[in-house]
């Protein structure tokens, strides 16, 4: 298998649409640290800085490795840099000019050093990054239905031969790692938000999908491991015939994720649970009609709660007391966490090439039903990445 760079094509446009972006917002430049967007506008995962300015090429200063740095990365004026006055020598006097900084990525220590060294009005730019990241290109498109298609092979034809009775929730994990890792998946997730964590697979079987998550993004996130890493499965709950096991999984390819649950029972559901569950499918399949340029994702979320209350899951729907979350979906790309999220407050409409995870889940206290789907949103409506039928799987 060749080793995989990201085109120069496409390094090229997403710098084009940061320099829109900056003269739209009357910035005189950008300097780029975190290591998603650092990868989305290099084709690099380095230990650098890059600074763009509204025209002319992006220059890139590299702390390690440069040699790694200029065989993948596009990046025509490439610098090394042992400290921050390697930057200013080559990019000059700041003072008076409205330089972007990604808040939410640099320490208040680092922020200080470079105030200190560049003299610049830093402005946040954390979000100008969010939205342009959030429109996927036909390349990123590409990446992401790879994904997909790994994705749904994985979910419908391996893990049912996975699962079995009296196998713990951590055994079981470990069982579909090593199947993705034997396949193309690229081993990491990451996050926007600050400080947050998360791993791949998760399972939750049983009343273990009660528990109040750490994780401040999934209803029902089970136990974990330990108290230390409170992610992929328990070593001490195991898998229960006539029980839900829930299966969340990040499949990462090139750098790139869909996001898919599927509930899974050894034997037959109680009617209640199948019930919820198939109201879950019903809400996947109303959001996913609702996925096209103009609806507004808080309006899309109302309306999502109005009929969970309807038909009287207002209490368990997205988790229970304060493990309840407030959303039914969320952007998704580099990141878990991408923009734009079906939320309360989020009243910008949606845009064509977005890519969004549809998430409606049910917790009742013996466990949690429901499924997980990634969508393009497009003209017509969502376009499902990986799988279409969401139904319970029997074992």
């Amino acid at each position: 298998m060749e080793q995989f760079y990201l085109p120069e094509y496409e390094i090229n446009k997403r710098i084009k649409n940061l320099q829109a972006a900056l003269q739209y917002n009357n910035l005189d430049g950008a300097l780029i640290a975190g290591r998603m967007n650092l990868f989305y506008l290099t084709g690099t995962i380095v230990n650098a800085m890059l600074f763009v300015e509204p025209e002319g090429q992006p220059k890139l200063f590299v702390r390690k490795s440069l040699y790694r740095t200029k065989l993948e990365s596009p990046i025509k004026e490439i610098y090394p840099m042992k400290s921050i006055g390697d930057i200013t020598a080559v990019i000059g006097d700041c003072s008076g000019k409205k330089i972007g900084l990604e808040f939410m990525r640099i320490t208040l220590q680092v922020s200080a050093r470079l105030s200190k060294r560049i003299k610049a009005d830093f402005q946040p730019i954390d979000s100008i990054m969010v939205y342009i990241r959030s429109k996927k290109s036909d390349y990123e498109i590409s990446l992401l239905k790879r994904a997909g298609e790994l994705q749904k092979e994985l979910h419908e034809n391996i893990i049912p031969k996975l699962i079995r009775a009296g196998k713990t929730e951590k055994q079981l994990a470990a069982d579909i790692l090593k199947s993705m890792f034997y396949g193309e998946h690229d081993g990491i997730c990451r996050m926007n938000a600050f400080e947050q964590e998360i791993t791949t697979p998760t399972i939750v079987s049983g009343k273990g999908g009660k528990c109040y998550s750490v994780f401040d993004g999934t209803p029902g996130g089970g136990w974990g491991i330990c108290p230390a890493s409170p992610f992929f499965g328990s070593p001490l709950i195991k898998i229960e015939k006539n029980s839900p096991i829930m299966v969340d999984i990040l499949y990462g390819y090139q750098g790139y994720k869909t996001d898919k649950s599927t509930t899974y029972s050894i034997g037959n559901l109680s009617g209640q649970m199948t019930d919820a569950h198939q109201f879950c499918i019903d809400m996947r399949d109303y959001i996913a009609d609702r996925l096209h340029p103009g609806e507004i994702p808080s309006s899309i979320y109302e309306s999502v709660l109005a009929k969970a209350a309807k038909a009287g899951y207002e209490k368990i729907f997205m988790g229970q007391g304060e493990s309840q979350v407030h959303f039914v979906g969320h952007g998704i790309g580099l990141a878990i966490d991408e923009y734009p999220v079906l939320a309360k407050r989020f009243d910008e409409p949606l845009e064509k090439s977005m890519v969004i995870a549809v998430e409606p889940k049910i917790v009742f206290d013996e466990g949690v039903v429901g499924l997980e789907d990634t969508y393009l949103v497009g003209d017509n409506g969502g376009e499902i990445l990986n799988g279409q039928d969401g139904k319970i799987i029997v074992i």
